[in-house]
């Protein structure tokens, strides 16, 4: 493609910037077969993997808030 094409497409793709996320970063240390699991869940629905993490993060918190007491009996 010619540059004159590139910097029109590029010019229009970026007039409406995706509104930045009042967030923070985390890093993790996953184990391998976790994360390529991960990767593909994730590629399977179209999400990102930071809107699956939230999605996943709040339904464990919620879970944790109604029955404490089954998940950490599930966990051993």
């Amino acid at each position: 493609m010619p540059y004159k094409m590139l910097s029109m497409m590029k010019k229009m793709w970026n007039t409406m910037p995706r509104p930045k996320k009042d967030g923070r970063y985390l890093n993790l240390y996953l184990d391998r077969t976790l994360h390529e699991e991960f990767e593909q869940f994730c590629e399977s629905l179209g999400q990102t993997k930071t809107v699956a993490a939230e999605r996943a993060f709040r339904m464990y918190m919620d879970a944790m808030k109604q029955n404490p007491e089954q998940i950490m009996r599930e966990r051993r």
